[in-house]
């Protein structure tokens, strides 16, 4: 029998957070209500942070921006 996939995305937040404040960035928090996954501070600026997820367990693995759904809030602010 298969290993069943992990969904959650919850292991790879935590991680993502911890090496976001290794790194610099403070307040590091949960995005509520924004469409990205955590929100950070570094200097003086705020960063919306969006986390991606595989559960694979063999391979070559990246970081990555998604840009295109920040880009389509950003850009429909105050057009709704």
């Amino acid at each position: 029998m298969g290993k069943t996939k992990t969904i959650s995305d919850s292991l790879a937040k935590r991680k993502a957070k911890e090496w976001l404040e290794n790194n610099g960035f403070t307040d590091v928090k949960p995005a509520k209500n924004e469409s990205c996954d955590l929100l950070g501070k570094k200097n003086g600026k705020t960063f919306y942070i969006e986390i991606k997820y595989s559960s694979k367990e063999k391979g070559v693995f990246f970081g990555t921006a998604m840009l295109t759904e920040m880009f389509q809030k950003w850009s429909s602010r105050g057009k709704l």
